[in-house]
């Protein structure tokens, strides 16, 4: 009897679907015909084998890694025209994670794909500038056949949920996930969905609070805040907020200089209805700023902000993922306080807690579900190679990177061989009517001890040996000491 599971996938058309930012103003409006043209060559390409090859799939992933390393200044030229990202920026949050995941499975293909299939395609909707230059070098590295990028904005959208994909992989917002599962659900086509939320921070009193702030406000201000990983709200003891905030000004200077607009390592917000969605949050929260707030909307900036006395249930700022640089300081006094307010909230994607007291990071664990946790320091945990990541509840569900990307876009299909030999024959035959209570009493035994029965012979072997040798050593111990 053999028994296996392969990694088959059904994905010979899927989709990966990105609007973190939910607006693709500007961009091209693909036809549906155009699209399920799109789709058909994809599934022929499938349905012929093209990408059964495991050598075509390492031809495929080393002409991404060279795309990137050929391509890497338009890339970020187009970074930087959508968000003002500076080179550091650029390079790591979006260029050096994306090779880190290619090198990673590179070194690991052999062993993923043995006896599997994994093909997949990239269909993408970004911000304009970034989505024009994916459209433009991606056919140039990839096979055409089988890996597609698709441009376009709602309707576009809208128009490529209404085929049939075997998979949808979407990042983006919580109304928009709702949409797509609801459409996926119309051709019972699984999904992950990767959405965000408001991620908790909290510093508790054995905390480095310098250190704390720190790697807080980095993680916060990376990307101008639009990171879906970054820290949305802060919770600490009033004590804590005071040098909290008394660092921040010191790091601020530090990093950005006396005018922060004018720094090449602030990114702007990616578009107008984010700008402004930013800005009414800044008009209506009833909590006191005391860094930053100023904005420019020709400019589409919004200052590094910090707002303190937040009502943690009823203030604007608490209320939904803020995906910019505006950090809410909620006051608690004590771990329990920031667990009950953590655990009022939708499960986020990420908690961050920073302590050196284990008691209060286990509570942290063990009291709050979150997609992941980052123990004193934050956004790493997001880009740690072996680490799964994804949501939990409100903040998605599934989970990539690394070998998690691929058993997702893979099915683990079973197959069950039955030895034809007369002693396995004849132990089936006990399933076949009339039944007797011999059968009954048989086959229950059977079924409670059916994986000691599915051992490899050596192994059954060796326990049939010990228990033996124990046996015969009982044996002569009652015989020559009675």
């Amino acid at each position: 009897m053999n028994a296996e599971i392969r990694k088959n996938s059904p994905n010979a058309g899927s989709v990966k679907m990105d609007s973190k930012n939910d607006f693709n103003s500007g961009l091209d409006v693909l036809a549906e015909a155009e699209i399920e043209e799109i789709v058909l060559k994809t599934r022929d390409a499938f349905n012929n084998g093209v990408t059964l090859n495991v050598e075509f799939r390492r031809k495929q992933l080393q002409n991404l890694k060279r795309m990137f390393a050929e391509c890497e200044s338009q890339i970020m030229a187009a970074q930087y025209k959508d968000l003002r990202k500076g080179f550091y920026t650029a390079k790591v949050a979006d260029i050096v994670t994306v090779r880190m995941e290619i090198e990673s499975m590179l070194r690991n293909l052999k062993e993923y794909t043995t006896d599997e299939k994994l093909p997949f395609n990239v269909g993408t909707a970004l911000d304009k500038a970034c989505a024009d230059i994916m459209a433009q070098l991606l056919p140039k590295y990839l096979d055409q056949s089988c890996y597609h990028v698709v441009t376009g904005g709602v309707e576009t959208s809208k128009r490529l949920l209404q085929i049939k994909f075997d998979y949808i992989f979407f990042t983006g917002s919580q109304t928009v996930g709702k949409s797509v599962m609801q459409a996926a659900s119309q051709n019972l086509t699984p999904v992950t969905l990767e959405l965000g939320g408001m991620n908790p921070c909290y510093i508790h009193p054995s905390a480095d609070v310098m250190k704390s702030t720190k790697k807080i406000l980095w993680g916060k201000l990376f990307v101008g805040g639009q990171l879906c990983i970054a820290p949305d709200f802060l919770m600490c003891s009033e004590d804590i907020q005071a040098v909290f905030i008394s660092s921040a000004k010191k790091f601020l200077r530090e990093w950005y200089g006396t005018n922060a607009q004018k720094s090449p390592d602030l990114v702007r917000i990616a578009h107008k209805q984010h700008f402004n969605r930013l800005k009414r949050l800044l008009e209506t929260t009833k909590g006191k700023i005391v860094i930053g707030g100023q904005t420019d909307e020709d400019d589409m900036w919004i200052e590094p902000t910090i707002v303190v006395n937040v009502d943690p249930d009823n203030d604007a700022l608490m209320q939904e993922e803020i995906f910019g640089p505006i950090l809410p300081i909620v006051t608690v006094s004590s771990v329990q306080d920031a667990i009950r307010i953590m655990r009022s909230k939708p499960k986020p994607l990420c908690s961050y807690v920073f302590a050196t007291s284990q008691a209060a990071i286990q509570q942290v664990k063990e009291s709050t579900s979150s997609g992941c946790l980052g123990i004193n320091d934050v956004l790493w945990q997001s880009f740690r190679p072996g680490l799964p990541f994804g949501g939990v509840g409100a903040s998605g569900m599934g989970k990539y990177h690394g070998k998690y990307s691929f058993d997702t876009f893979s099915h683990d299909r079973a197959i069950l061989e039955i030895s034809q030999d007369i002693f396995t024959e004849n132990i089936y035959e006990m399933r076949y009517p009339p039944y007797t209570k011999f059968k009954c009493e048989f086959l229950t035994w059977m079924g409670i001890n059916y994986e000691l029965l599915s051992l490899p012979l050596e192994s059954i072997i060796r326990q049939f040996l010990s228990a033996l040798i124990g046996v015969l050593a009982a044996f002569a111990f009652i015989y020559f000491y009675n």
